[in-house]
């Protein structure tokens, strides 16, 4: 099975389609990152990342799961 993980951010979005049931260097079929500058408007980077995973999953169809890097402050 297929699944997409993401390790969001504006200025490096990084992605990575792999392959659950695959060990080793077969496992990862694609992997990348989307920029945008921090001078761009916001509104437009979201929709950029948007439209880029829009587009990952269009290549991908067989994507079944998804997974997000969650970042969260220990005090």
């Amino acid at each position: 099975m297929l699944s997409l993980g993401l390790d969001r951010s504006l200025t490096g979005f990084g992605w990575c389609v792999h392959r659950s049931d695959v060990a080793g260097p077969g496992r990862v079929i694609a992997k990348g990152i989307f920029s945008t500058p921090a001078s761009q408007v916001f509104v437009r980077r979201y929709q950029y990342m948007r439209d880029s995973v829009g587009h990952l999953l269009d290549q991908h169809p067989e994507v079944q799961y998804l997974g997000v890097e969650d970042r969260k402050s220990v005090v």
